[in-house]
């Protein structure tokens, strides 16, 4: 029998030191490979390489911004159901909106505890959602067509 393997993570965010700590984070907390990229465009190519486990995702970003990525993840058949948390220093109802609207598994707001990010992550990979938690959770239930 093989090794098990270990899950993998992209982290999406313009800010370099934002990514390499959850990056960190992960590492540090799960027996995983984590791959980051500084934007959106990045971001998307390494996602469609490796189908990772889950993704966190910054919203806002100069060139492809993360709800851009969201949706053309939403509407490719091989990335529509891999898990993305949204990790965003925008907690306005309408950047919510857009993110449920796009089938965002979980968002985070910035600056949070590290912890409920994590908790976030983990809820999002079991496939499970956690009633009254502090992220706002949607059903990824489908992929978008065209």
């Amino acid at each position: 029998m093989g090794a098990a393997k270990k899950p993998v993570f992209v982290v999406v965010d313009d800010d370099r030191k934002v990514c390499l700590t959850v990056r960190d984070m992960l590492k540090a907390s799960l027996d995983c490979e984590v791959y980051c990229a500084f934007g959106g465009k990045t971001g998307y190519m390494l996602i469609w390489l490796f189908r990772p486990d889950a993704v966190v995702l910054d919203m806002k970003m100069p060139g492809m911004d993360g709800l851009a990525v969201l949706e053309k993840m939403k509407k490719n058949i091989r990335l529509c159901n891999v898990p993305v948390v949204m990790f965003t220093g925008y907690d306005e109802p309408i950047s919510r909106e857009k993110a449920v609207y796009w089938y965002a598994d979980a968002y985070v707001t910035k600056p949070c505890n590290l912890s409920e990010l994590l908790a976030a992550i983990d809820r999002v990979v079991a496939g499970r959602q956690t009633p009254g938690a502090s992220s706002t959770e949607a059903p990824n239930t489908s992929c978008l067509n065209g």
